[in-house]
C-alpha cells in the first residue's frame, strides 16, 4: 500500500465536498470530466493525485477558483503536516 500525501486528501476531499455541495452524483461528475467513477472516487479518498490539467477541469465543472480545493478546516488542520512533507 502506497502512502497518502496530506495535501492529496485534502484536495480530493474539497473536490467531494464542493460536489455534494451541488448535489451532483460521482457518476455524473465523473462523465464530464471524462473520467470513470472509480477513479474520481480514489481521487476524491486522496488516493490518486489530480493532475493540474484534471484539476481545471473540476473548476469549471463545480464552478470554483484552483485555491477552493486547498482551503477549509482540513487544510487549516493538515497545514503544519504539509508544509514538512518531504517531495
Amino acid at each position: 500500500m502506497q502512502n497518502v500525501n496530506p495535501i492529496d486528501m485534502i484536495v480530493g476531499g474539497n473536490v467531494r465536498l464542493r460536489r455534494i455541495q451541488l448535489g451532483l452524483e460521482i457518476a455524473a461528475l465523473a462523465e464530464t470530466l471524462g473520467i470513470n467513477d472509480t477513479r474520481l472516487q480514489a481521487m476524491e479518498a486522496g488516493r490518486e493525485r489530480v493532475g493540474a490539467s484534471l484539476l481545471v477541469e473540476i473548476c469549471g465543472a463545480l464552478k470554483v477558483a484552483p485555491g477552493f480545493f486547498f482551503e477549509g478546516p482540513a487544510a487549516n488542520a493538515s497545514a503544519e503536516v504539509a508544509l514538512t512533507y518531504e517531495i
